[in-house]
């Protein structure tokens, strides 16, 4: 059982569905166990490569999964060990995955960076994973 609540909080200019206020929409994503760090992608890493997320103690399901590509070159994501990339991240684009609760099915278990194209100079890519240990 999470004892702790995360605070995720996005605003969107133009609004979601045309209003003319900015849409707000913040979402409180339980968790027991944190993971938060860097990931190094060193210079001349292959196209291809795929570098595990470190999931740390959250082992049943990521009710937080965040990453922020601070590497100079677009990157993949891979969930659950698919194995196809489901999203690309441009540099300095953000994927953020948060759940008020844990999911009824498909937990999230795992993640992946994957290089798009062979890697020019050091990079790296931020994550925040958050959820239950058990």
């Amino acid at each position: 059982m999470s004892n702790t609540l995360g605070n995720i909080k996005v605003t969107a200019t133009p609004a979601i569905g045309g209003g003319s206020a900015p849409s707000t929409t913040t979402v409180l994503p339980p968790y027991q166990a944190l993971s938060a760090g860097v990931v190094d992608i060193p210079d001349a890493t292959a196209d291809a490569t795929s570098i595990a997320v470190p999931f740390g103690s959250t082992t049943v399901d990521a009710t937080l999964l965040m990453i922020e590509n601070t590497n100079n070159a677009d990157i993949g994501i891979k969930i659950n060990g698919a194995a196809a990339i489901s999203h690309h991240l441009a540099p300095g684009g953000v994927m953020v995955i948060a759940n008020p609760a844990a999911a009824g099915a498909a937990h999230i278990t795992s993640c992946s960076i994957v290089t798009i194209g062979l890697q020019v100079g050091a990079g790296t890519v931020k994550y925040l994973v958050a959820g239950d240990s058990v």
